[in-house]
């Protein structure tokens, strides 16, 4: 998603995934039983603003901000190079 340009897509899907992560380790100490739990975020979070939805927001915000950050400098430096190399080529350098 982020190769493709859809950072709003790739960030809903870091909080989603950050969400269902916090409230799985909240509902469930033992591993075994995520296996065959069904998660429901908003009960397992709560509303809108607490802690739990800090936490998956905080997390979110690693998972899906940096790749983002770091995919927008690399184009900004891939486009920097190739302007560079344009222009000296036009200029005849």
């Amino acid at each position: 998603m982020i190769l493709q340009g859809q950072y709003e897509r790739a960030l809903d899907v870091a909080l989603e995934t950050c969400a269902a992560t916090v409230a799985s380790m909240r509902m469930h100490e033992n591993l075994r039983d995520l296996a065959s739990m069904e998660l429901d975020i908003e009960v397992a979070l709560g509303s809108k603003p607490n802690e739990a939805w800090n936490q998956a927001e905080r997390e979110a915000a690693f998972m899906g901000q940096l790749p983002i950050v770091f995919q927008l400098g690399t184009i900004a430096l891939t486009a920097l190079v190739f302007s560079r190399r344009t222009s000296l080529r036009t200029a005849g350098g």
